[in-house]
């Protein structure tokens, strides 16, 4: 009883964070036992929705772009309930990265960055602080269901390319085992 009473009081009950945020653990503060922001990830996740605009909704070429950067998404930072309530992989140089296409898309899709939380089947708007606007939220929606099926990234095959089969691809496309 305790945890649904929780539930629907909208405190945070021990299910996994959404990237971008930590629980507040103040007890003066306005959003005590609820969902705040940790700045420095807020504005990588903040980031991530406007590159995904700005390549016009192509998720392989957004994923493409990620999977390449060098080191960690997220910076590292001291929150003990971040560290073991996220589902972002621990990065060896301190930090975090996404895992998968699947938990990036989550990211994309997440309503909560807009400051709504979801307490028994309704939305509760305003529920905490804002990561991004509703409007931008709503665009990211969009491009997603308009791009279903996002066309593949094409490499151009190098000498220097060796593929997960263990093959080297040469210059004209010809591949040595």
């Amino acid at each position: 009883g305790h945890r649904r009473s929780a539930i629907r009081a909208g405190k945070y009950v021990g299910q996994y964070l959404p990237v971008g945020y930590t629980v507040c653990d103040d007890k003066e503060h306005k959003y005590y036992r609820r969902l705040i922001p940790v700045p420095t990830h807020a504005k990588v996740v903040r980031q991530w929705y406007l590159r995904f605009v700005e390549l016009g909704g192509n998720f392989s070429q957004f994923c493409y772009e990620l999977r390449n950067s060098v080191g960690p998404h997220f910076p590292p930072i001291d929150d003990k309930i971040f560290a073991v309530k996220t589902r972002l992989e621990e990065y060896a140089g301190g930090g975090w990265r996404v895992g998968s296409k699947s938990g990036l898309k989550a990211i994309l899709s997440n309503r909560l960055y807009t400051g709504d939380l979801c307490i028994d089947g309704e939305w509760v708007e305003d529920h905490h602080e804002a990561i991004i606007e509703e409007e931008l939220f709503y665009r990211v929606q969009a491009l997603l269901n308009d791009n279903q099926r996002p066309a593949p990234i094409r490499y151009k095959p190098t000498h220097l390319l060796l593929h997960k089969s263990g093959k080297f691809h040469g210059d004209r496309g010809g591949s040595i085992s």
